[in-house]
């Protein structure tokens, strides 16, 4: 798959869950990170496998190439000690990695609550659907996690088929406070071989 062939799916899952402006993408490959200073220099202290280390800087790339894009250039992502990504004040993005490449989406903070993307390399048709699901939850916990401050679960939450393709239902658990997301999240998904994708985002109320 083509870096604009990942755009263009990540795009159409920001405008299938209902935004269709003040939102930016970043996507790198995994193995063209070494050019971007400021990124590196979060390699520091950095002890996992060399593989590892390079979806970390990639995905980190991806994140500050989107943070340009929304005019925050020269921004490092950094991360809390259970490894959640520090965004800039007036924005809320996710990040994401397979083996071959990062991508990260950020929407302006006022439209957005928060928001959690995924993606995952379908290796076998017939692991299609497990993929699909596993992608679903892992945004869905990206997103309210650390973007609501509230205790999570993933088996919390009922995930089921909405009518449209692509698009979920979302259960919230009767113990969240539904309130403080002001609106249920919206979680879409996307397959483009060999390219699993995932969004949830909750949208502000107006």
């Amino acid at each position: 798959m083509t870096e604009a062939g990942i755009r263009r799916l990540l795009v159409s899952l920001v405008r299938q869950a209902g935004a269709t402006q003040r939102f930016s993408i970043g996507v790198r490959r995994v193995d063209a990170t070494g050019q971007v200073p400021h990124v590196a220099a979060l390699d520091r202290g950095f002890r996992v496998s060399e593989r590892r280390r390079r979806e970390f800087l990639a995905g980190r790339a991806a994140a500050a190439e989107a943070l340009a894009r929304r005019d925050m250039q020269g921004y490092s992502v950094s991360r809390t000690e259970r490894g959640v990504p520090v965004w800039p004040p007036g924005v809320v993005g996710s990040i994401s990695h397979s083996r071959t490449w990062a991508v990260s989406v950020v929407f302006d903070s006022d439209i957005a609550i928060c928001c959690g993307v995924d993606i995952e390399e379908v290796t076998a048709a017939s692991a299609a659907p497990s993929v699909e699901l596993h992608c679903a939850r892992e945004s869905l916990y990206k997103a309210l996690s650390p973007g609501t401050g509230l205790p999570f679960r993933p088996e919390q939450w009922r995930l089921q088929r909405s009518g449209s393709k692509g698009c979920w239902a979302v259960s919230v658990p009767e113990s969240f406070p539904a309130h403080r997301l002001r609106l249920a999240p919206r979680l879409v998904t996307a397959f483009a071989p060999p390219l699993q994708a995932a969004l949830t985002l909750a949208h502000r109320a107006a």
